[in-house]
């Protein structure tokens, strides 16, 4: 009889949270980089997370440790859903598909010029009916906390409710006329402007007698709604935009 499944409250808990919508537990262990085994053993309390396991999942996800460790400090958002072309439905006929905008900052770099690009990405079915619907594919560091790795594809809704805390893709006009593109997380709506915030890049090296203070700093940005063209609420990301 195999061992029973249980969550151990506190970090067991927290490291279940860090699982995309619908990730089984052996998906997320090869995504860190681990044997299924050793999520399984610090799930269930079995045994506490090395500091070869940390180092490790903060690189891969960007988390807190401090949050995982002790429940304090940066907490995650919740992860966009994740998709994966395995679990795609590709034989579903007249699948509808969006426009691939260009690439999107996700950095300290700022904003990235909307380059059109001239292939399209298969929407998942949850938004397929969002008439708006499209697709950015991410540039930078800064929203490796919530799964968004430089490379990624993002679906985006603009007919998805806006909420404080989503994750969102902005699109801002110049004074030239051209659309440039960012993704970060939604801090605040108000006096005129949207308070975007993103993380800034975790250090190289982290001792295993301090992981358990180490944080991921935030950096604010102020975008006046006037220069906003339109802002969409990042619903999915895809890890391989090559399969398209």
């Amino acid at each position: 009889m195999g061992r029973p499944k249980k969550t151990a409250p506190g970090i067991g808990e927290r490291l279940i949270s860090l699982q995309y919508p619908g990730e089984k537990q052996g998906d997320f262990a090869q995504r860190i980089g681990v044997a299924v085994g050793t999520i399984g053993n610090y799930v269930r309390g079995d045994r506490e997370p090395s500091t070869d396991f940390l180092l490790r999942l903060r690189n891969k996800t960007g988390v807190d440790l401090n949050w995982l460790l002790t429940g304090e400090g940066h907490e995650p958002a919740k992860p966009v859903q994740f998709v994966n072309n395995q679990h795609q439905d590709t034989g579903r006929r007249n699948a509808k598909n969006a426009p691939v905008l260009g690439l999107a900052s996700c950095g300290l770099d700022g904003w990235a010029r909307m380059d059109g690009s001239k292939f399209r990405a298969e929407l998942p079915k949850s938004i397929e009916n969002d008439p708006d619907a499209f697709a950015v594919i991410s540039k930078g560091e800064s929203m490796q906390p919530f799964g968004i790795y430089e490379g990624y594809l993002c679906y985006c809704s603009p007919a998805t409710e806006l909420l404080i805390g989503d994750i969102v893709c902005v699109e801002r006009k110049g004074d030239d006329g051209e659309i440039s593109l960012t993704i970060k997380k939604l801090g605040m709506i108000g006096h005129g402007a949207y308070e975007i915030i993103g993380y800034m890049p975790l250090k190289e090296s982290l001792s295993a007698a301090s992981h358990a203070k180490q944080s991921q700093e935030l950096f604010w940005e102020t975008v006046h709604i006037d220069d906003v063209e339109r802002i969409s609420v990042v619903t999915h990301i895809h890890t391989r935009p090559s399969a398209y």
